[in-house]
């Protein structure tokens, strides 16, 4: 069988177990097999496909315009995008961000946007390593959603007709 369970950090998470026993506790209780940590697969829900795409994209504060900072995108859907940084960040988990970057199209020319997002997760770079940046929009035009719809579903056919997907 396969186990599917939500974690205390809200990721849902499954595993392959069999049936060990059961039980009464008060109600039917039905004993699982736990492998161990190393088996467990994180599941991603997500609303919208994502693609990969590096493109540099400037990220700065809602509050202050002054604070700004450049990251190289890993992949974008019409949800969010995620990033990696070198370097020393300046914003937090929940922190609210506007999203400046430029898409590439088929004709050679570049889609300027600036979107508003909320920082939802960081992977702390370290000396060895960079640092990923995670950003879901939030408040986007219907519009400008149905334009990065249509965006990620040609880039992920142009990438499947390339068997890069």
């Amino acid at each position: 069988m396969l186990a599917t369970f939500i974690g205390y950090d809200q990721n849902v998470y499954t595993f392959p177990t069999e049936v060990t026993g059961r039980e009464i506790k008060g109600m039917p209780v039905v004993k699982l097999f736990y492998p161990s940590d190393k088996k467990l697969k994180s599941i991603q829900r997500r609303n919208f496909f994502r693609v990969p795409l590096t493109v540099k994209a400037v990220i700065g504060s809602e509050q202050e315009q002054q604070e700004v900072m450049e990251i190289m995108t890993k992949n974008i859907s019409a949800g969010g995008i995620a990033g990696l940084f070198h370097h020393s960040l300046l914003f937090n988990e929940k922190d609210s961000v506007v999203v400046r970057l430029s898409l590439p199209n088929s004709e050679g020319t570049l889609q300027h946007l600036e979107l508003k997002g909320e920082v939802v997760r960081i992977t702390a770079s370290t000396s060895c390593k960079v640092g990923q940046l995670s950003i879901k929009f939030i408040d986007m035009e219907k519009q400008t959603k149905e334009m990065m719809i249509r965006y990620i579903l040609k880039r992920q056919l142009d990438l499947r007709r390339k068997g890069l997907l």
